[in-house]
């Protein structure tokens, strides 16, 4: 079970990789990871770089949060995700 120490330290080591101020959220589903290859001045953090963070097991799914633009809108997008079959809570 995590603790809110866990959340903190994942979330200050994406913050400190990441720019602030996304404007849209996108979570990929299968077949579309494309989208996220297409973004402008991409920065990409793998799933398993991140402490505590769960770590995507389909082999189809990239497994990265990626933040970029699109449209000249500032984007975050999660390129491949946890499943529940993967055993997760």
């Amino acid at each position: 079970m995590l603790k809110e120490q866990d959340y903190r330290e994942a979330a200050g080591f994406v913050g400190g990789r990441i720019p602030l101020g996304a404007e849209i959220g996108v979570v990929l589903g299968s077949g579309l990871g494309a989208f996220a290859e297409q973004l402008d001045h991409p920065v990409r953090v793998k799933y398993s770089e991140i402490p505590h963070a769960p770590k995507a097991t389909n082999t189809s799914h990239k497994g990265e949060l990626v933040y970029g633009e699109a449209a000249g809108k500032k984007v975050i997008v999660l390129s491949g995700r946890v499943h529940g079959y993967e055993g997760y809570p």
